[in-house]
């Protein structure tokens, strides 16, 4: 598979995670940006592992800060991997990055 966008990555990683984590994660995206992740889901059943990693790596290298979110090209992430939930809380990417330590 060619590179894949930044919202395909956001889908990769969600299916990558187990379900109580995926579905938290979700909690934090807006209506339009569930739908459009969910869809890539769909979409992306069937992927390859060589793609799987590759996103997951790249992924890892945004959430540690090695990686600017629009440096590897594609659309904008969802807006989740940026922003606050609520005053002092860890966006929900870095959440999830915490707990696979």
């Amino acid at each position: 598979m060619n590179e894949l966008t930044d919202r395909q990555t956001a889908a990769v990683v969600l299916m990558n995670l187990d379900r109580a984590q995926a579905i938290e994660v979700m909690k934090h995206l807006s209506e339009s940006e569930a739908e459009a992740v969910a869809a890539e889901i769909i979409e992306l059943q069937d992927l390859d592992a060589a793609t799987t990693a590759q996103a997951l790596g790249q992924f890892h290298r945004i959430a540690t800060g090695h990686l600017p979110p629009h440096a590897a090209g594609g659309t904008s992430p969802p807006d989740c991997w940026r922003r606050r939930s609520a005053p002092n809380a860890r966006p929900p990417c870095s959440a999830v990055s915490a707990r696979r330590r």
